[in-house]
C-alpha cells in the first residue's frame, strides 16, 4: 500500500509543474485516473479456498488403470512478495466412493503464483507431498510420494479485495512405494490428477 502512495504521488507531480496558465484561462484541477488494474489490489496477507473436479490415474506395474472423475477441492493461503507474485501453501484433497471402496488424496504442497500480464491472468507452480489410501474397511492401500503441480487460472474481480478465479491445474508425483495393510508390494508407483473448478480468494 506504501508503494501505491509513492507511485500515485510520484505521478501527480507532473501535472502540478505544469506552466502557469494565460491571463484570461481559468485554472482546472487534472485528477489521475486509478484505472482497473487488478494487480494494484494485491498486497499483503491472502488465502482462497476452491473447488471442483478431478481426473485421478494410478500406474504400476501391478496396478489396472481406471482414470475416474472425482470430487476435489483446496485451501490456499501465504503473502504477497510484489504485486505480481504471490507466496504459499496449499492443501488439495482428492476423494471418492466406489463399489464400497474409499479413494483419497490429501496434498500440501508450496506454491508460487505468478501475474504476468496486466490482466487476471495467473500461472501457478508447486512443489510438496501428497498422501494416498484406498480401502474397504477391511484392506487398505497406501503410498506418499512426492508432488509438483502446474496450472493456470483467471482472477474475475469482484471487490478491491474478493475475486473469483476458475482454474486449471496438473498434479503428478515421483515414483514411490504402494503398501497393502502396512506391507511394501511394489516401489514403483505414481499418480496422475488433472483437476478443473473454481474458487474464491481473498487479497
Amino acid at each position: 500500500m506504501r508503494r501505491f502512495k509513492a507511485c500515485l504521488i510520484a505521478g501527480m507531480i507532473p501535472m502540478l509543474t505544469i506552466a502557469i496558465p494565460l491571463p484570461g484561462q481559468s485554472r482546472q484541477a487534472v485528477v489521475p485516473s486509478r484505472g482497473s488494474d487488478p494487480a494494484i489490489q494485491r498486497s499483503g496477507f491472502w488465502f482462497g479456498a476452491g473447488v471442483g473436479s478431478a481426473r485421478a490415474d494410478v500406474s504400476c506395474n501391478i496396478c489396472i488403470s481406471d482414470p475416474k472423475s472425482e470430487l476435489s477441492g483446496n485451501l490456499r493461503a501465504g503473502i504477497t512478495l510484489t504485486r505480481s507474485v504471490l507466496l504459499g501453501l496449499e492443501g488439495t484433497g482428492v476423494a471418492n466412493s466406489e463399489d464400497g471402496v474409499n479413494e483419497r488424496y490429501v496434498a500440501l504442497s508450496v506454491v508460487v503464483y505468478t501475474y504476468p500480464t496486466r490482466s487476471g491472468m495467473f500461472v501457478k507452480g508447486g512443489l510438496g507431498l501428497i498422501d494416498y489410501r484406498a480401502d474397504d474397511d477391511i484392506d487398505r492401500l497406501t503410498s506418499r510420494p512426492l508432488v509438483a503441480q502446474v496450472g493456470v487460472g483467471y482472477e474475475f474481480r469482484l471487490s478491491r479485495s474478493l475475486s473469483l478465479q476458475p482454474f486449471g491445474n496438473l498434479m503428478a508425483t515421483s515414483k514411490g512405494n504402494l503398501s497393502f495393510n502396512g506391507t511394501r508390494v511394489t516401489d514403483d508407483v505414481s499418480f496422475t490428477l488433472l483437476q478443473f473448478g473454481i474458487g474464491l480468494a481473498l487479497h
